[in-house]
């Protein structure tokens, strides 16, 4: 069957997402348990609290640190040589972004 009215084509691609994901939102405690399912039985424990486990400002550290100096800039205009020279000062403002995300 081919489409041809706007509406009908709107409608139609609605039925298949809905028939797909399900007409309700899941909420994010589902989402949570259906990947902690999933999960369970594809990754190694060890894995899993490495996945889970708070990042640490030595992480950041050493992230920032791998990434060469010469790096193109991002979209906030500082390539990576600011970050590593600029570490004492802003460390404290990417750990709590940092904590804010996670």
């Amino acid at each position: 069957m081919r489409l041809e009215d706007p509406v009908a084509i709107e409608e139609e691609i609605l039925r298949y997402y809905q028939r797909l994901l399900g007409s309700e939102f899941m909420q994010k405690q589902d989402a949570s348990e259906v990947l902690s399912a999933a999960m369970l039985k594809k990754v190694p424990q060890d894995v899993r609290a490495s996945i889970v486990a708070p990042v640490t400002e030595a992480e950041i550290r050493s992230t920032l640190q791998s990434i060469h100096r010469d790096k193109v800039p991002g979209p906030d205009g500082f390539n990576s040589a600011f970050f590593h020279d600029n570490w004492l000062m802003l460390k404290k403002i990417l750990w709590l972004v940092s904590s804010l995300l996670c």
